[in-house]
């Protein structure tokens, strides 16, 4: 049996922005701290996402916020490896970004090369079964001698 479409359907991008504006008064930060960094799972694909508006909904719980720095979103993945792996979409404060452009570096690397490698294989996760099964039948070729 199928089940109809629900009638109140989530809007993902409204529920994150209420959970970042709450998120960001929960956290306080002292004087001698430069700025915080929020860290949110969530429950659903950063891949398929709208970004423009993924990027309004941050921006809009964090436009009054003087202490961000940025505001990570994550979503843990299973992958063909029987492994997990995280998608993540970084948003960072323009002016905590011109001050302290190395966090902007080190967060652009995290995503980029470290979250995207797999560190036992030391390769790029397969992110799909085809990805996996291509990438197996490239490993198994022979090697000509």
């Amino acid at each position: 049996m199928k089940f109809g479409e629900p009638e109140n359907q989530i809007d993902y991008y409204d529920r994150l922005t209420a959970k970042l504006k709450k998120k960001l008064n929960q956290t306080k930060i002292s004087k001698e701290h430069f700025g915080k960094i929020i860290l949110v799972e969530v429950s659903f694909d950063l891949r398929l996402v709208d970004d423009d508006r993924l990027r309004k909904a941050v921006r809009a719980a964090a436009t009054h916020s003087r202490t961000t720095l940025a505001i990570v979103l994550a979503k843990r993945e299973a992958n063909p490896h029987m492994r997990y792996h995280y998608s993540l979409s970084t948003t960072f404060s323009q002016t905590g970004a011109a001050i302290k452009p190395e966090v902007v570096e080190l967060f652009e690397r995290v995503a980029k090369n470290e979250a995207a490698l797999d560190p036992i294989l030391c390769s790029a996760y397969q992110r799909s079964w085809d990805q996996a099964q291509v990438h197996a039948q490239q490993i198994a070729k022979p090697i000509p001698e």
